[in-house]
């Protein structure tokens, strides 16, 4: 980073709704701010989600070498390449084929076990989401509106008896709600 005094933000629930993009005073706002600061973007999405909500909203005056993105919660970083004009990964922290393949086995039959359904006319997308350094499970789908999403299950229980049947894979992975 170039700078020292740096911003860090969330994206989904700080600065857009979930999955969506910035809003055009949102995008003036912090280009504005990578003139004299870094801004770093921090969010469980990966780099091409991102890409669609901010970078692509941040218009021609941006620096983009003061912005930073840490796509799927920080387990990789890509920086702006001045040179090259392209975005690079500094680093990336994937899953191994065989950590996936366990931990979707495993979060399948927890599905199986828990005391409610989720029937496939509230499914939008893909349940399971492979970002390479993450597995993320959208129990209504990747692309189901946030609105819906919001409340299905509103205070969580839903999520944390999910949860609970994967507690002994903690010490391998991390599981968030």
């Amino acid at each position: 980073m170039k700078k020292y005094d740096t911003l860090i933000f969330d994206l989904d629930g700080t600065l857009a709704v979930s999955k969506s993009p910035i809003s055009i005073e949102m995008g003036e706002l912090l280009a504005d701010v990578t003139k004299s600061m870094n801004v770093v973007i921090i969010t469980g999405g990966n780099f091409d989600q991102i890409k669609k909500q901010v970078i692509n909203r941040l218009g021609k005056n941006a620096f983009f070498e003061n912005f930073y993105v840490l796509p799927t919660s920080g387990s990789s970083m890509v920086e702006y390449n001045v040179q090259t004009k392209s975005w690079d990964y500094v680093y990336q922290h994937d899953l191994t084929s065989e950590q996936k393949e366990r931990l979707i086995v495993r979060l399948e039959s927890s599905l199986a076990k828990v005391s409610f359904s989720i029937t496939p006319e509230q499914l939008e997308g893909k349940q399971i989401e492979d970002r390479g350094s993450q597995l993320t499970f959208s129990a209504l789908g990747q692309n189901q509106k946030p609105e819906i999403k919001e409340l299905w299950d509103t205070n969580q229980e839903k999520r944390k008896e999910i949860v609970s049947h994967m507690r002994d894979l903690i010490k391998m992975s991390s599981i968030s709600i």
